[in-house]
């Protein structure tokens, strides 16, 4: 539907021809959207950190019927995924394949059905550089994905909307300028997946207590001095790990 309307609105729709080099081609303004190993990326220069999303499609009997996340460092170094939908449920997490398997295991979810599908992922994420002149960089490409939830389709409806006024504006020269200055890519991320990753499993099962039943982003002032003085999270690291959840829990998924 989308490529009818582009077409519709007078846009060109070529399929099946493979870009070699930006140069090939003609443009007033070039939006690379080709994904975590974009050509255009690396035309433009932007770099960016890698993790790998895996995932088995299981036909199944699972007992429930929702969304489960699972945050143990024993196979995944940030977290797990049990998604039951009916007779079929995705079971996946980030990380190795071989991981994924222990997870299953220990889980037992072979017990419940069959794996029907194997799927992997290149999840990008922190990118650098998104624009070069009239050569701008958006969703994988530019490594917009949310550092701590790796949710990517909520980021590129905020950065859409940056890209639309940039050129109604006439400022597509800002375009980056802004990106980068807008919440989905607040600079609090970076401390914030690394102080995640240090927490050990038995630091998590004691915080994991204190918060239960809490939203993370809206901790009061007695949970989080229980916190500090349980020497769980330092002040700063309290800051930090709550600015980017709170931005995490308004603009990723």
């Amino acid at each position: 539907e989308m490529a009818k309307e582009f077409e519709k609105r007078g846009g060109k729709l070529e399929l099946g021809r493979k870009v070699n080099s930006v140069k090939e081609l003609s443009y007033d303004l070039l939006i690379g959207a080709d994904g975590p190993f974009s050509l255009v990326a690396k035309y433009v220069g932007n770099t960016m950190e890698h993790i790998g999303g895996v995932q088995y499609r299981m036909r199944t009997d699972y007992r429930f019927d929702g969304m489960e996340f699972i945050i143990n460092k024993n196979y995944s170094p940030e977290y797990s995924w049990i998604f039951a939908k009916g007779r079929t449920m995705n079971v996946g997490l980030l990380g190795k394949q071989q991981d994924l398997d222990v997870f299953i295991r220990d889980f037992q979810l072979l017990n419940h059905g069959e794996i029907i599908k194997k799927e992997a992922y290149n999840i990008p994420f922190f990118g650098t550089k998104i624009q070069e002149g009239n050569v701008i960089l958006t969703g994988d490409a530019a490594g917009i994905t949310n550092p701590l939830t790796k949710g990517g389709m909520a980021a590129i409806v905020y950065v859409s909307e940056i890209l639309v006024n940039c050129l109604k504006e006439g400022k597509i020269e800002e375009y980056q300028k802004r990106v980068f200055s807008h919440p989905v890519m607040a600079p609090e991320y970076k401390e914030a997946l690394r102080y995640f990753r240090e927490l050990d499993n038995p630091t998590l099962e004691r915080l994991g207590k204190m918060v239960d039943g809490k939203f993370l982003n809206q901790l009061d002032k007695k949970t989080k001095l229980k916190l500090v003085l349980a020497a769980i999270v330092k002040p700063r690291k309290m800051r930090t790990l709550m600015k980017a959840s709170s931005y995490a829990n308004r603009y990723s998924w």
